[in-house]
This record gives C-alpha cells, sequence and structure tokens, in this order.
C-alpha cells in the first residue's frame, strides 16, 4: 500500500532541502513532487501536475461509482414499472457513469 505525506514548507530553500533529505533516504525522485501558491520553482524540481493539484482521479472514480449506482437504480425502475427493453437500463448506467464522472471530476467541485 502506498502512502501520500503532504508538508507545508515556507519557502523554496525548505523545499530544496527537504527534497536533499528525502533523496537522501534513497526516495526516488520520481515519487516527489512539489506545489506552490505561484512562485515558479527552480527547474531541477519535481513540479507536481495538474492530476495531482485537483485530485482528478479520485474525483472521476467516485463520480462514476456513484453514477453507475443512482443510475442503475433508476434503470431498474424504468424497466419493472414501465416494462421497457433491459437496453435501457444499460444505457441508463453509462450515461449516469459518464455525467458522474465528469460533474465528480470537475475542478471546482467540492466533495465534502
Amino acid at each position: 500500500m502506498r502512502h501520500r505525506l503532504y508538508y507545508l514548507l515556507p519557502d523554496i530553500a525548505g523545499a530544496r532541502r527537504t527534497l536533499d533529505d528525502m533523496l537522501l533516504s534513497r526516495i526516488e525522485q520520481r515519487h516527489i513532487r512539489f506545489m506552490t501558491s505561484g512562485a515558479s520553482l527552480p527547474a531541477d524540481m519535481p513540479e507536481a501536475n495538474v492530476l495531482f493539484k485537483t485530485d482528478l482521479l479520485h474525483g472521476a472514480a467516485s463520480g462514476m461509482v456513484i453514477g453507475a449506482v443512482l443510475s442503475m437504480a433508476l434503470g431498474a425502475l424504468l424497466v419493472f414499472y414501465f416494462e421497457t427493453s433491459p437496453v435501457i437500463f444499460i444505457v441508463a448506467m453509462l450515461i449516469g457513469m459518464l455525467f458522474g464522472g465528469l460533474v465528480c471530476a470537475w475542478p471546482g467541485a467540492r466533495r465534502y
């Protein structure tokens, strides 16, 4: 199991010392990411990309699960109550997964 540790550092010099300590502790540089609040990082420090800054993958995955569950309930309701084709069940599930993933993965979406 992998764990993520987040540190708040006061400046670039502190981040550089932390990077050096992690490299001396044999943590590979490909597992280290730095994020700033606006200042640019030096070229030799690895910067976090959009996936790490916005938690996009987690939002998309949870949205697809929630969308699939809700749309399966809607599809089952359509199939059993209105006696439509079972294909409606599958179509409703796929549409729910798509829209649920898009809504929850949106960078401005709050999941509290």
